[in-house]
């Protein structure tokens, strides 16, 4: 065996195969001064000739890289396996279903467990190697996990009360893990390094219920993925918006939750295969957001308010007016009963109701012109042949 006076090499397995007596010896390389490995090393023998011993045919050296990082940032729980030798658990199969799903972030010391907050005084940490794996839950590591581990590097959250799920964590490699808790193994994958980096997940429980209040103001902290087709909204600051055209389709608490949960399965199966789904957009004051006019009405174009307009073609966001000192959006134009919002630079939001141009085509929408100052907005439209002039003086 190989030997310098910086390392060890210890936790050695030898396995011979009894057909034609070759064998792979296996061990840890552990720099002198750490407790941890840094790489596993297996030697390949065949039997000499005279078959009075064995001659080296092959090496085989995998670094450890991942033993010397701490547990951090965020995680998911994608899959899960019960030990075919466990004497039982004591929560149900569908209480183990819905641990699927689940996010984890571990933070320098806290733990974020779904939505429980726990506080951890301490991540204790050791190796433990596969074949200790093996052992402590009566299973095989490449047969069962279908995973190529030589160790883990097990992590033991020192939380001070009941302990919550995910402080006991074996972690085998960069991006993956196991959580075990009431005796059964449950997978997660690393989404962010960072655990105040938001996430997909983060994002999605945000998506609410919301109808727009008695002036027309939807609350939002996410874009709405998905409108009745060909809507516009304008967001009018960060966490509130308009609907210049169309309408709400997930218009029912019942809708607002099937598309959640679905949508959750869908970022579950993204990263299970590997992959990161990066979707939900948070908004911002002066966002403009148009919805596909066919299919399931799912977000087609995002414009930010410093959009350049010069890019635009002449009738797109022609509803919208924005200057440094004030900016006026007409609502509604295709409803009975259509509004104008006025705001000057620094104040609230003033809304004016658009009499006489009620249920707009989209022809006569596409017509529409806005100006504003300091003192009154102008809206111009084409309808049945006629130019229709409207001024409205502002109350500021």
């Amino acid at each position: 065996m190989p030997s310098r006076s910086s390392y060890t090499f210890d936790d050695t397995e030898i396995l011979v195969l009894k057909e034609n007596r070759s064998a792979a010896l296996t061990f840890f390389k552990r720099p002198s001064h750490l407790a941890y490995a840094e790489s596993v090393t297996t030697l390949f023998l065949a039997p000499a000739e005279n078959k009075n011993g064995y001659i080296l045919v092959g090496k085989e050296e995998v670094e450890y890289d991942f033993t010397w990082r701490t547990l951090t940032g965020s995680w998911l729980v994608t899959d899960y396996f019960i030990p075919p030798h466990s004497s039982g658990s004591s929560i149900s199969q569908e209480e183990i279903e819905q641990f699927i799903g689940v996010q984890l972030k571990f933070g320098p010391d806290y733990l974020i467990s779904g939505t429980r907050t726990c506080s951890v005084g301490e991540y204790r940490k050791e190796l433990v190697t596969a074949r200790e794996f093996d052992d402590l839950f009566r299973l095989s590591t490449s047969d069962d996990l279908s995973i190529a581990a030589v160790g883990f590097n097990y992590f033991n959250l020192q939380t001070g009360e009941e302990q919550p799920f995910g402080s006991h964590i074996y972690r085998y490699d960069f991006e993956n893990a196991f959580v075990v808790y009431e005796g059964i193994l449950f997978r997660i994958t690393e989404l962010k390094e960072d655990p105040n980096v938001e996430t997909i997940f983060d994002k999605l429980a945000d998506i609410r219920f919301a109808l727009p209040d008695e002036n027309g103001f939807v609350e939002g902290l996410l874009l709405p993925e998905t409108m009745m087709p060909g809507s516009i909204i304008y967001y009018t600051d960060d966490t509130h918006y308009i609907i210049i055209t169309g309408g709400i389709g997930l218009d029912t608490p019942q809708k607002v939750e099937d598309f959640r949960n679905s949508l959750r399965t869908h970022a579950v199966e993204i990263i299970r295969s590997g992959a990161h789904l990066e979707r939900l957009h948070r908004p911002s004051d002066g966002m403009s957001v148009t919805y596909n006019s066919m299919d399931d009405g799912g977000i087609f174009h995002i414009y930010p308010r410093d959009y350049p307009r010069e890019k635009l073609a002449a009738d797109m966001l022609n509803w919208c007016y924005d200057d440094e000192t004030c900016r006026a959006v007409a609502s509604g134009l295709d409803t009975a009963q259509p509004k104008l919002y006025y705001q000057a630079a620094g104040r609230d939001w003033e809304i004016y109701p658009l009499s006489g141009l009620e249920n707009l085509t989209e022809k006569e929408r596409a017509s529409l012109v806005l100006a504003a100052d300091a003192r009154k907005v102008t809206v111009t439209v084409l309808r049945d042949g006629k130019t229709i002039v409207k001024e409205i003086e502002v109350t500021h």
